[in-house]
């Protein structure tokens, strides 16, 4: 199966219906893996096998129910995060236009009920608002009526069309009727239904975009254009163009487009932006640089090893955009409702207006019956209610980007509030993760000495374990053997065979499993345990070759971290791979109890001890990790909440829910506080939403009508769903600080 995955952009998405039917449609599809939206930026994600689906027959599919979908034809990217309305931002003046003319008509049916000049001004300015600026919203509605859909936009459609046309009927009977009772017409509330929501999503939009604003500031660290060496002579070029192995120049104050090696020149680069490092760096020729990051001075050429979507910046911008359409668990009640909101809406307006032609006595019975059914259309919205958890969770995703930390599932912020354990990795995690060679002892001549050096250098050349680049700056340089039968042992060392022997290098246990002769150097190799250093041993099948000792510093700051987590109810553990004496040094030193330290551990160990503690006398607690390497992707795996260290390999991040940009510890205990803000932020927006349409649809059907004679006017119900939906997106923008 080739899996493929790829971000679109969807236009005509109204609310939260319409989200879950475009991802109901989808789902159902052949070959499609998975689908989701992100309601506040109309994000589609959808992850597919190509021998089954293609990106034509995804379009095809989501327009086939009345939407539009952009970005298919071009080659894969990231789309610019925007809403289905955000192209209104450059019809504000036109928006404005239709509110004022909504309001003249308001104004004449006031002041002017009876003149025949102000009632055909009210049916112009009716049909040029209602159906001029209101046209998108009726075709939509239409389409999806088709299709057997229902939306906002049906609600909107149906409630302006009702008053529109009970007002066309007005219209008529006063005309044909002088010597009657004139009606009341309501071409100003058709109007102002259509322009006062269409304003009101405009608002949100923009409320809606704020809430999106991490994403599109990691997409603004990306030119546009760049200068590219080709045929000898730099030249524009945009960044679609680039490729491996491209040169590029890079100036004083721009930014640089790909992840690369410097072949020339040298400057200082602001690196904040990617690893939250205050003071600029020093590049010269052969360090690495990264998209995103900054030249303060001077100039380089770049050679690019990772373009686009591949370099550190287009993944955090992907991790960032995925991010955004994961759920929350707690968004399920709200999608359940959702989808059948509409259709309830409808049928308790057509209640309404049943129940006022019917049990009502007075004349104008059923007008007033079409009036509080049209307000009923009007003033129930599903979009409170499906902005309610996305529009919270976008919002803490890009606060938690802003501080370098990036969220890969929704659902771990759901949950790391309730965090009660969390277990460290040792070495790169609560220790810089750069070990030095501080001791070492030969157990052979000097004359065979340069042999076994460069068959060491060979073998941690070929290694991704922290201590492999250590041993490589202990060594200085090295000759590359050609060994065979090299391999891995997770938790323990490697080996490989060279002119026919067996080498293997590893930690202590691992040299007894080969039935190393450790006897020679036992007294030396106890002394450096009990001093905390990470022990490895270098032999020739049986024979010793090389024993040596390395020793970490802890990272900055670890106290203040472990002192908060503990001030929120977690328990700290250590799982770490190293030996006792070393394990109990970090412990000491950062302020573990003896009592919660694990070592000697195999990656399924700490897997073991992570799932056991998931249980507490039979009742479930959530559970972390945080870790770096490939030894810890079990145990961060097996975790409720996992972080995993930049630093770390790729499989360690890719299974992490967290990754830790700036490598700051402290950022744990501040993603474990914004859990317990986001989600109190959800259950506000949550409750807002459903309060306000049990208390709002009452009033709007007429319920305050026998008591006190008061009636809720259409144009006054959109109004009020207009300001539900501003109400929830502020409120969850209040994250952002």
């Amino acid at each position: 199966m080739s899996s493929e995955k790829r971000t679109f952009q969807v236009q005509g998405i109204g609310c939260s219906a319409c989200v879950a039917r475009i991802e109901s449609v989808l789902s159902k599809m052949a070959g499609i893996l998975s689908a989701r939206i992100d309601i506040t930026t109309n994000q589609l994600l959808v992850e597919w096998d190509g021998a089954q689906t293609s990106p034509a027959a995804i379009r095809d599919a989501v327009e086939a129910i009345g939407y539009h979908l952009e970005g298919v034809e071009d080659t894969p990217s990231f789309p610019k995060p925007q809403s289905a309305t955000h192209q209104a931002q450059g019809r504000l003046f036109l928006l404005l236009l239709g509110l004022i003319g909504a309001f003249v008509a308001w104004f004449l049916m006031l002041y002017y009920p009876r003149l025949q000049w102000s009632m055909w001004t009210q049916l112009a300015i009716s049909l040029v608002v209602t159906y001029g600026m209101g046209f998108p919203i009726h075709r939509r509605a239409i389409r999806q009526a088709f299709h057997r859909e229902m939306s906002m936009d049906t609600l909107i459609c149906l409630s302006a069309n009702t008053v529109f046309f009970y007002s066309l009927y007005g219209l008529y009977h006063n005309f044909t009727h002088l010597e009657t009772a004139a009606l009341p017409l309501f071409f100003d509330s058709s109007a102002m239904i259509v322009s006062i929501l269409s304003f009101g999503k405009w608002l949100e939009e923009r409320a809606k975009v704020r809430a999106a604003d991490a994403l599109a500031q990691l997409m603004e660290l990306q030119p546009e254009e760049v200068e590219v060496l080709r045929n000898g002579h730099f030249v524009r070029e945009r960044l679609t163009n680039l490729h491996k192995g491209d040169v590029l120049l890079c100036k004083t104050g721009q930014r640089l487009a790909v992840d690369g090696k410097v072949v020339e020149g040298q400057a200082s680069v602001d690196q904040s932006n990617m690893t939250g490092e205050s003071e600029p760096v020093f590049r010269k020729v052969g360090d690495t640089v990264y998209a995103g990051t900054v030249l303060m001075d001077g100039s380089l050429h770049v050679c690019a090893e990772q373009v686009g979507s591949a370099t550190q910046l287009g993944q955090m911008i992907r991790f960032v955009q995925e991010a955004q359409t994961t759920k929350p668990k707690i968004q399920s009640l709200a999608d359940r409702i959702a989808a059948i909101f509409v259709p309830i809406i409808i049928g308790l307006a057509l209640i309404t207006l049943v129940c006022w032609g019917l049990l009502w006595e007075g004349a104008d019975a059923w007008r007033m019956g079409l009036i509080a059914a049209a307000s009923v259309l009007s003033i129930a919205c599903p979009c409170a209610l499906g902005l309610a958890t996305p529009t919270a969770v976008i919002a803490a995703v890009g606060t938690a980007a802003r501080h370098h930390v990036l969220v890969k599932d929704a659902h771990g912020l759901q949950i790391a509030k309730d965090l009660r354990v969390m277990f460290f990795d040792k070495t790169g995690t609560l220790t810089r993760g750069k070990p030095a060679v501080v001791k070492y002892h030969w157990c052979v001549n000097e004359d065979e000495q340069p042999a076994v050096r460069d068959l060491l250098y060979t073998l941690e050349k070929k290694s991704g374990h922290s201590l492999a680049q250590s041993v490589i700056d202990w060594l200085r340089t090295g000759t590359m053997l050609p060994i065979k039968d090299y391999h891995i042992i997770p938790g323990k060392g490697m080996y490989c065979d060279y002119a026919g022997i067996r080498f293997s290098l590893g930690n202590l246990d691992y040299a007894k499993e080969q039935q190393v002769n450790l006897i020679p150097i036992h007294d030396l190799l106890r002394d450096w345990s009990e001093e905390g250093l990470t022990l490895t041993t270098l032999q020739q099948e049986g024979r010793l070759l090389l024993a040596l000792a390395f020793s970490d510093t802890l990272r900055e700051g670890l106290g203040n971290t472990l002192a908060e987590l503990r001030e929120l109810g977690v328990e700290c553990h250590i799982l770490s791979g190293d030996n006792a004496q070393a394990t109990a040094r970090v412990a000491t030193e950062s302020g573990i109890a003896l009592t919660n330290i694990s070592s000697g551990l195999l990656p399924s160990d700490k897997a073991e001890q992570v799932k056991a503690a998931r249980l507490l006398d039979g009742k479930p607690q959530v559970v972390g990790m945080v870790g770096d390497g490939t030894n810890d992707s079990l145990a961060i795996t097996a975790a409720d909440v996992s972080f995993a260290m930049a630093s770390g390999d790729d499989l360690s991040k890719s299974s992490a829910v967290f990754t830790l940009i700036s490598q700051d510890l402290m950022a744990i205990p501040a993603i474990i506080r914004l859990s317990k803000r986001t989600m109190q932020i959800i259950k506000q927006n949550l409750f807002w939403a459903l309060f306000y349409n049990l208390l709002a649809l009452p009033i709007a059907a007429g319920a305050l009508y026998v008591p006190f004679g008061l009636e809720m006017h259409p144009m006054i119900s959109v109004i009020a769903m207009s300001i539900s939906s501003l109400i929830v997106v502020t409120n969850s923008l209040r994250l952002r600080k």
